[in-house]
């Protein structure tokens, strides 16, 4: 298909094009008076066309409802041009909602049209404004795709016989480097290229590789260094600590040294269970254990808050007015107004808990995702990267704040459970008398935390200053947190 500067569209096929034609080509169309053709497609049919003019209107329509031309001709009209001096600039033709045509504006930003923003209408109106003020200036070139048969002959071959701990039949490590936002995933490959390379002799077996050791990897999972939180060797430490003290968490194994040549991370023992928090509040074979997870959240996290802190090299103390200067902080950064914030960080400031007289460790990420789940429970607490000293009843808040619930809103502790069920397992694993009033101040405190993280997420992916489609969907979570702190400060009224 094609669209023309004029607003009108058309459908042709290519059969009258298969014959070698004279130099001079063959007409394919007929452009209006003072118009040229903008764009060329090719279509299957059932795609939906987006189209943009200079002057902010969109039409989204069926492609069926452009005719074929058996000839060269001008075609439909696709959108009305309402001033002499608009144009459409061009079109894609969508195979879905996540199909955008970009454009650019003249305020110098970007501006996107999909069919999961904006209804689908039928064709020859005038289209949709979106803008009030400004124009479109162009449209933004999408990133060709490439097809593997446009590059490359595929055969069916058998399958080669690999797995975790057997390449082709033989014993074997499998290595896999995960990326991870802002780690330069690919620096990591080559250094442990270069490791495995010297530990392989050039090329040789690798003989400190025994059985053994086969065994232990096979079994284990591997921590790759990241650059913010505590690092890993702190992390490594506190992993370690915890799991003396009883606290269901990983082994640490072993930790890699300088000489390695591979970073800071470390080893520890795989635990079975998953984290997807859809899959645990929905899915049949976690049924028995959805009962018992609040209670169990609840005798971990006092464990947890008594594992002996002197063993462990000096952490942050995190203090109720430390925190509410640090969000402040980081919501003036943003630059914008932000009332609902703004309001909460005041109710936060004038109800301050007393100090306690003893911090503990606390976890600084006790949520639903970072903990692993199988059939009987939890089993394992991940993600320690935010540990440091302070008041026990920050980990309770933060779990029972709406967006770690996942759709279970009636369900505070993690989406499994109420606040009292967690609040009595934790009492009686020896974790000291919950104070609800305390307990929903850290609630109201977690909220504004994880909205102004959201508003973050946001301002970075929106200032340019890191594109990021996950950025931009966390950021779009920022109003639900205003909903719930709206509705957190009603109840403590």
């Amino acid at each position: 298909m094609a669209v023309s500067s004029d607003g009108y569209a058309m459908r042709f096929s290519l059969e009258a094009f298969v014959e070698p034609s004279t130099r001079a080509g063959r007409r394919y169309a007929r452009a209006g008076k003072d118009a040229e053709f903008t764009g060329v497609a090719k279509v299957e049919g059932k795609e939906i066309l987006i189209a943009a003019t200079r002057q902010a209107r969109a039409m989204i329509c069926k492609l069926d409802e452009i005719n074929y031309l058996s000839g060269p001709g001008r075609g439909v009209i696709l959108i009305k041009l309402q001033r002499d001096d608009d144009r459409l600039l061009g079109f894609i033709a969508s195979s879905g909602d996540r199909d955008l045509l970009t454009v650019e504006t003249s305020r110098g930003a970007e501006q996107t049209i999909s069919t999961a923003k904006y209804e689908i209408t039928g064709r020859g109106g005038k289209g949709k404004e979106l803008m009030q003020r400004g124009q479109f200036i162009r449209i933004v070139p999408q990133v060709p795709e490439l097809r593997i048969a446009d590059v490359a002959r595929l055969t069916q071959a058998p399958a080669p016989g690999i797995s975790a701990a057997a390449i082709n039949g033989e014993p074997g490590v499998f290595l896999m480097v995960q990326g991870q936002l802002g780690a330069n995933t690919r620096a990591v490959t080559l250094r442990l290229e270069r490791a495995l390379a010297r530990i392989a002799g050039g090329g040789q077996r690798m003989p400190a590789l025994t059985a053994a050791l086969l065994d232990l990897l096979a079994s284990a999972w591997v921590v790759a260094s990241v650059d913010h939180g505590l690092g890993q060797t702190r992390s490594a430490a506190i992993l370690r600590a915890a799991f003396e003290s009883g606290v269901r968490a990983p082994e640490v194994l072993f930790e890699l040294a300088t000489e390695d040549g591979l970073g800071d991370a470390y080893v520890m023992r795989r635990i079975g269970g998953i984290a997807i928090a859809r899959k645990l509040l929905r899915d049949a074979p976690y049924a028995a254990a959805r009962p018992k997870i609040a209670g169990q959240l609840g005798a971990i996290a006092a464990r947890i808050h008594a594992v002996d802190t002197a063993t462990l090299t000096p952490l942050a103390h995190r203090q109720a007015a430390d925190v509410i200067a640090s969000l402040r902080g980081n919501l003036d950064a943003l630059g914008t107004a932000q009332p609902v914030f703004e309001l909460a960080l005041s109710w936060l400031d004038r109800r301050k808990p007393v100090p306690i007289a003893r911090p503990v460790l606390v976890h600084g990420d006790y949520r639903t995702g970072n903990y692993l789940v199988d059939e009987t429970g939890v089993t394992a607490i991940l993600d320690w990267e935010g540990a440091h000293l302070g008041d026990p009843i920050e980990d309770l808040g933060w779990v029972c704040i709406k967006s770690w619930r996942f759709g279970s809103i009636d369900k505070p502790a993690g989406g499994f459970g109420s606040r009292e069920e967690m609040w009595a397992a934790y009492e009686s694993a020896g974790g000291g008398k919950v104070d609800p009033a305390r307990a929903h101040w850290w609630e109201v405190f977690g909220t504004v935390r994880w909205g102004i993280i959201c508003h973050t997420q946001a301002h970075k992916h929106l200032s340019g200053a890191l594109k990021s489609m996950e950025m931009a969907s966390i950021g779009r979570r920022a109003v639900e947190t205003e909903v719930d702190l709206l509705q957190l400060l009603k109840e403590a009224s």
